[in-house]
């Protein structure tokens, strides 16, 4: 299993989607984790053109959103996150240690 991870700092100006195009480069790969709380600023077409790409690049898309809290009915309101959503195959949330345990048990079942 080939793994690769996307990570943007939160709330950060530089579009997610250019965070991205180092992945869409890759040769088929299995799972893509992207950690993001999906503020992206950019262009909603050039994220959604990305997501498209990425979701077909990979088996699994995973997203780790640390906004998603303990909310088990998460309801995106950032424009970024609607766009990246239905794209998305897990929605986790990444605001603490024990998601990031959640993610560790996670894992080893997508493959």
């Amino acid at each position: 299993m080939s793994v690769a991870v996307a990570i943007c700092t939160r709330d950060r100006p530089e579009p997610l989607a250019r965070c991205l195009e180092s992945v869409l480069s890759s040769p088929l790969i299995d799972e893509i984790l992207v950690s993001s709380d999906g503020l992206d600023r950019g262009d909603p077409a050039v994220l959604a053109e990305a997501m498209d790409r990425l979701s077909r690049l990979c088996h699994k898309l995973i997203w780790m959103n640390p906004l998603k809290g303990d909310e088990e009915e998460f309801q995106a309101r950032s424009v970024g996150m609607l766009i990246a959503k239905p794209f998305v195959d897990e929605l986790l949330s990444g605001h603490d240690l024990a998601s990031l345990e959640k993610l560790a048990m996670v894992l080893p079942k997508l493959g």
